[in-house]
């Protein structure tokens, strides 16, 4: 009967480290889901040596499509979250030092080297005053998009480029 109780006094002690070790696991995942849906599902920021870029772009579409040429100024990223019908998106916006239709024609051929449908260009245009740019729409699948746009100002030496991939992925 002693030697009963002495194991029983041993597994007894298990249950407490078991649920000690499960609370150290578990509660930093649970702080993190916290923090997401109190979150308004709204994220801006810069560079990509930081956790928002690890947790919301790294891998993603758009890290797949890369940057052309990015200047020394650290990219911007806007990541907006699904909510209800609205898809979500992320947006990369960057200076590069190359002329926007080459830019329009290296994104075209990376959403086809990725398995996406180009829709709509690589096309070059006049836009205000003399601005030039260049736009392109690769499409993921009905209803959601790449949409790529460069441009540049009269003088300058780079140009300002955006790329929004709408959806999760």
């Amino acid at each position: 009967m002693a030697d009963r109780a002495r194991k029983a006094s041993r597994f007894g002690c298990l249950i407490p480290i078991g649920l000690a070790l499960l609370m150290l696991v578990a509660l930093p995942y649970s702080l993190i889901a916290f923090l997401f849906w109190a979150a308004d599902g709204s994220w801006d920021f810069e560079g990509r040596d930081n956790l928002r870029y690890w947790l919301f772009v790294k891998g993603s579409r758009l890290d797949r499509l890369g940057l052309v040429s990015p200047a020394a100024t650290p990219p911007a990223y806007s990541v907006r979250l699904q909510e209800g019908t609205f898809p979500g998106w992320t947006v990369v916006t960057y200076r590069s030092a190359v002329a926007p239709e080459a830019i329009a024609r290296a994104y075209a051929q990376r959403c086809r080297d990725i398995g996406l449908k180009v829709t709509r260009g690589p096309q070059a245009r006049l836009l205000d005053g003399d601005e030039t740019g260049a736009e392109l729409v690769c499409e993921i699948e009905p209803y959601l998009d790449v949409q790529i746009y460069a441009g540049r100002k009269p003088g300058d030496s780079v140009s300002l480029v955006s790329v929004r991939v709408w959806g999760s992925d």
